[in-house]
């Protein structure tokens, strides 16, 4: 199980950023001596909300799973049309299984407008033989809004881990009901799968949540090992430990339904990084955790990414870092 301790210092190579693009999110996978590194990317003359119209998803590859990477290229972008999953997509999270790579991502359609697009989220999945494609999309949503219920407006940000059982389990967010435009509260829960295609079944309960709180967490991580599914959390208010306000919790769970707190000092990280010999923070934003896994499935690295100034701050553009974990 890592901790805190297993964070290593971030060197120069791993860290993707662009003078003219957002990147955010992602993970990495190996295949064929090298390893694809994807993430979404919005262009900065968008703004930093321009992830809900304009994000794509993009991928480059390294022979290291630290870098250095090549140029980008885009694997799943805008169409015209104006249907589900058209316009945006964001919140990639890759697995391999099934002899394919599966693709699980957020998507949505909109008129242009920041709200409407963000009130159209859903849940995709694509697939394809080989990293780069070509991708094959699902053509409608593999987990859809259930009007009425916790996930009335949205579902976005999927994570995907199998369990020893063969079942897949997808941790997602939703909004419920509420006022426009931003509507109720945020809510995390599952869905199983015994395919990573679907169908895909939502179980009862949220996670990840506190009672009389509109947005306790989101942007969460899920996977399954040494006997246990795990989480890292995004704690939005100190409400899961008191080191920071805002700080990545890690959780364990026998089912990816029923969790606790991994320990008695659960953070993984405040929102501080060491890069080299400097520590860096608090960042604005400290986001979508993903571990990449060496071919043995033993964690060798945590994807981070990062917005150092407010979201108002559009000169500021994300990025997206590979943390080394140490073996110990």
């Amino acid at each position: 199980m890592i901790n805190a301790s297993f964070l290593l210092p971030v060197p120069p190579e791993a860290i993707i950023r662009d003078p003219d693009w957002n990147i955010f999110g992602g993970t990495a996978v190996p295949f064929e001596n090298h390893w694809y590194r994807f993430f979404a990317r919005w262009h900065k003359d968008t703004t930093h909300w321009g992830w809900a119209t304009h994000s794509e998803i993009g991928c480059v590859v390294g022979d290291n799973p630290i870098g250095p990477w090549s140029e980008v290229h885009t694997v799943l972008g805008c169409t015209e049309a104006n249907r589900w999953g058209s316009h945006a997509f964001h919140n990639p999270a890759i697995i391999f299984s099934e002899g394919k790579f599966w693709l699980f991502y957020t998507a949505n359609y909109g008129n242009g407008e920041f709200w409407d697009h963000r009130n159209h989220q859903r849940i995709g999945v694509a697939s394809a033989d080989h990293p780069l494609g070509p991708w094959k999309r699902c053509t409608e949503p593999i987990v859809d809004v259930t009007p009425g219920s916790w996930d009335h407006f949205i579902t976005a940000c999927p994570t995907v881990a199998r369990g020893p059982d063969g079942l897949y389990r997808m941790i997602y967010k939703g909004v419920s009901n509420g006022p426009l435009p931003f509507g109720g509260t945020v809510r995390m829960g599952l869905a199983t799968a015994e395919h990573p295609a679907g169908p895909w079944t939502k179980q009862n309960g949220n996670f990840f949540c506190v009672e009389g709180v509109q947005f306790t967490s989101d942007d969460n991580y899920l996977w399954f090992q040494d006997g246990l599914f795990r989480a890292i959390v995004k704690d939005y208010g100190g409400h899961y430990q008191s080191k920071a306000k805002e700080a990545l919790v890690l959780f364990t769970s026998p089912n990816a339904l029923d969790w606790k707190l991994a320990s008695p000092d659960p953070v993984l990280t405040t929102f501080h990084l060491t890069f080299g010999n400097e520590r860096r923070g608090p960042f604005h934003r400290l986001e979508q955790p993903h571990l990449i896994f060496d071919p043995e499935n033993r964690p060798i690295a945590l994807c981070l990414s990062i917005k150092e100034q407010d979201d108002k701050v559009d000169e500021d553009l994300c990025y997206t870092v590979q943390v080394p974990l140490s073996s110990a």
